[in-house]
């Protein structure tokens, strides 16, 4: 078996500092989505003129991700690294960088956006499954987790939409090799 299937996989979550909204708006959102698929590379991040972000070729993924979802005053993402050394301070760097520093030009903030740099915990097997679906009825006091738009539930749903270039190919697949082997 490959290493890459042998390392756990990560949750990790965090927060805004004194219950600030960290996505006030749609736009938020949607942008923090844009920062996941284009963060997650090795090349800088840079936002062209393009109405699409996620049509962008994606180059050297640093990390795999699995599921994410969005909440009006947290993250929620469960990733897995690609390499032998670990590229998830490197990714989790990018995004949170890029993203603060486009909320505190956007809204005039000043101060910390987050309330420390992240959580992480490891994840396996059934462990994993679990968090997947926790993280993904996370958004159910807002909004059915159907209709909810911030989060990857639809795409394990099957339902195509641009953001599905932002989690791995074949999530679902992995998923279920990964649980299959743990519980044997």
């Amino acid at each position: 078996m490959g290493k890459h299937t042998d390392k756990p996989c990560q949750y990790i979550h965090n927060r805004s500092t004194d219950g600030l909204l960290i996505f006030r708006d749609d736009a938020d959102y949607t942008r923090f989505l844009h920062l996941l698929y284009r963060a997650n590379s090795t090349i800088p991040v840079h936002f062209t003129n393009t109405s699409n972000p996620f049509e962008l070729e994606q180059r050297k993924p640093l990390v795999d991700i699995v599921a994410y979802s969005l909440l009006p005053d947290s993250f929620h993402i469960i990733l897995k690294d690609r390499n032998l050394r670990s590229k998830v301070k490197k990714f989790m760097h990018k995004l949170c960088t890029a993203y603060s520093m486009y909320y505190k030009s956007k809204y005039y903030h000043a101060g910390s956006l987050f309330h420390e740099s992240y959580s992480s915990d490891e994840l396996r097997g059934s462990t994993l499954r679990e968090m997947i679906a926790k993280i993904h009825d996370l958004p159910a006091s807002l909004n059915d987790p159907k209709r909810y738009q911030f989060s990857s539930y639809k795409e394990y749903l099957g339902i195509d939409r641009p953001q599905k270039v932002i989690l791995m190919k074949k999530s679902q697949e992995f998923i279920d090799r990964v649980s299959t082997q743990e519980d044997q």
